[in-house]
């Protein structure tokens, strides 16, 4: 918001009618909040073109749950995106566990390196199902520069083995370009760490589409109608989202969430546009994950936006 709001003037102030989506359902905002959030919104509540009558706006194009959404953020300078339900709390299964990426993982991973050699005497947590875990006392070879004072670790519960990281180079068993690409996203905006955390360890059984199509829906509303703060508030609650979620290469919704946010934004966005940029980057990143699939192909080969994207960031890794 601009300046302070003058909460007399708005709860004083007559209504301004959308109406909104193919429904044509109608909402009512208070014309003084309009008035004082952004030029954009300023000129849909001018007073003048209130007494012309002109006090319905029809936006056409955005649906009821995303108008909610703006309603929220209109009167809180926040929303919040859905609330999934929880899955019954069990272990994760094998065949879903293999594989599985997490871009803060990832990362925090490589950057706890020291501490993880020194412990190598100790029992650690498996960073998939949590389990225990006892580092191995063989040494193996670091891929990144061949030093082999670096150990492996296997779960006492999913049987993940997993390379502990090189004291020499940093760069663990994992491909260095891998990693400073991932680093370079999770930092994206200067965050030292994303600072918006509360999604949560992603349970193998959720359906993410929700979460991360509500932010691409007000982000591109926010867009469309220059609001720009709203913009970037959907900016950054999708690229948190992005750093905390768990893909699951192996359950198809997990890829799918990524899928449909992805085919979505090229859709509904314009050559050069951020997003755009920002989602290339992490598909570059998870490349190994998400190849295979069905709907990973499609992209490839029907969205040339994308694909073109992709590989531009792509050169950087391989």
């Amino acid at each position: 918001m601009e300046n302070e709001l003058d909460f007399f003037r708005i709860t004083t102030s007559r209504g301004v009618a959308f109406v909104v989506g193919p429904e044509k359902v109608t909402h009512t905002i208070h014309q003084g909040l309009l008035a004082q959030l952004c030029p954009s919104l300023r000129a849909i509540a001018d007073t003048k073109a209130l007494e012309k009558g002109l006090e319905t706006v029809e936006w056409p194009d955005v649906d009821q749950e995303t108008f909610s959404k703006f309603s929220e953020w209109v009167y809180r300078s926040s929303y919040s995106p859905p609330k999934l339900d929880e899955p019954t709390d069990c272990p994760i299964p094998k065949m879903y566990a293999a594989g599985a990426f997490s871009l803060l993982t990832f990362t925090e991973d490589h950057e706890l390196s020291n501490f993880l050699i020194r412990a190598n005497s100790e029992s650690s947590t498996c960073s998939l199902c949590e389990g225990r875990v006892k580092w191995d006392s063989a040494p193996t070879a670091c891929l990144c520069c061949g030093n082999k004072d670096v150990l492996t670790s296997t779960c006492s519960v999913c049987g993940k083995r997993d390379v502990s990281h090189c004291t020499r180079c940093s760069g663990g068993p994992r491909p260095a370009k891998r990693l400073n690409l991932a680093r370079e996203f999770v930092h994206l905006g200067g965050f030292s760490l994303p600072d918006m955390r509360g999604l949560g360890v992603q349970h193998y059984g959720l359906d993410f589409s929700p979460v991360f199509l509500c932010h691409a829906k007000i982000y591109v509303l926010g867009n469309n109608k220059r609001l720009d703060e709203l913009k970037d508030r959907a900016f950054w609650s999708l690229h948190v989202a992005l750093c905390e979620y768990v893909l699951y290469p192996s359950f198809p919704d997990s890829r799918e969430s990524i899928l449909r946010l992805i085919l979505y934004v090229f859709q509904n966005t314009g050559q050069g546009d951020g997003l755009r940029d920002m989602l290339a980057k992490y598909c570059a990143i998870v490349a190994e994950e998400l190849e295979g699939s069905e709907g990973w192909e499609y992209l490839l080969q029907k969205v040339p936006q994308f694909a073109f994207a992709f590989v531009q960031q792509s050169r950087r890794r391989w």
